[in-house]
């Protein structure tokens, strides 16, 4: 990501732009999937804290939730801990 860092730059400007649009807002659709969800969440959070999220993820049919030490990127942090997550999360539900 940083070698490529200006060629990547416009996609990530319309990327973040785009998450202010009323139409990024997927919550509704996202609690009508039937099929099961993971959500992989670092403790440590402070950007998108786990409890403000909680009510969209509680909407949701199946999901399931773990929590590992970590910051914002919890999965460049902790790449065991959210590989062995998600390999107990596929095999429970034999994806």
């Amino acid at each position: 990501m940083v070698a490529a860092a200006y060629d990547i730059a416009p996609i990530l400007v319309q990327s973040w732009t785009s998450f202010a649009r009323p139409d990024a807002d997927i919550r509704a659709l996202a609690a009508g999937l039937d099929c099961p969800v993971w959500f992989a969440w670092a403790r440590g959070d402070k950007v998108i804290p786990l409890s403000r999220c909680q009510p969209a993820i509680r909407a949701m049919r199946s999901a399931t939730v773990t929590t590992y030490p970590g910051g914002h990127a919890g999965f460049l942090e902790q790449p065991a801990a959210f590989a062995h997550g998600f390999t107990q999360f596929a095999v429970l539900n034999r994806l």
